[in-house]
C-alpha cells in the first residue's frame, strides 16, 4: 500500500485474489506458439496472497518449446475489461475476461500516471545463468 511516500508490502493482507479470469496472455516469442498448443500453460491456479505477497505459477510448455510470453493483469471492475498494462498496443492471444475488481493496486509501472495494470514476462530455456546464482529474478 501507498504509505505517503512509497510502495510497502501490507503483511497482513491474506484476502486479496487474482484469478486466471484476470490474467492476459500473448507476445509469444521463439518456438513458443499460440493456442492451443499451450493451453496448459495459459491456466494457472488462483493467485492468493499471504502475507502481502503473492505469485502466479505456470506450466512448462509441452513439446520441449522455448521462449517467452507476456502476462498482463486486469485489475479494473470492468467485464470484459479494458488493457490498461504497459505492454501498450498489444493484442493477447488469451484475454482477461473479467476485471480483479482490484483498480487501487494500479500504479507507475510504466511511468506517468498511476492508472497502469502490472505486467511480466515468463520465459522458458532462455538463460542458464551462472552456476554461482541461486535464484534470479527480473521485473518488466
Amino acid at each position: 500500500y501507498w504509505n505517503g511516500s512509497a510502495y510497502i508490502t501490507n503483511t497482513l493482507d491474506s484476502c486479496t485474489r487474482i484469478t486466471a479470469a484476470n490474467l492476459s496472455f500473448g507476445n509469444f516469442r521463439k518456438t513458443l506458439t499460440t493456442l492451443p498448443s499451450n493451453a496448459a500453460v495459459l491456466t494457472p491456479a488462483a493467485v492468493a496472497v499471504a502475507s502481502g505477497q503473492g505469485f502466479i505459477s505456470l506450466a512448462a510448455p509441452s513439446g520441449g518449446r522455448l521462449g517467452s510470453m507476456d502476462i498482463a493483469v486486469a485489475l479494473d471492475g470492468a467485464t470484459p475489461p479494458t488493457d490498461q498494462s504497459c505492454l501498450g498496443g498489444w493484442t493477447p492471444a488469451r484475454s482477461a475476461t473479467q476485471g480483479a475488481n482490484l483498480a487501487a493496486l494500479r500504479a507507475p509501472w510504466c511511468g506517468g500516471t498511476t492508472s497502469h495494470d502490472p505486467s511480466a514476462r515468463a520465459t522458458w530455456g532462455l538463460y542458464r545463468g551462472s552456476d554461482g546464482v541461486i535464484y534470479q529474478r527480473e521485473n518488466f
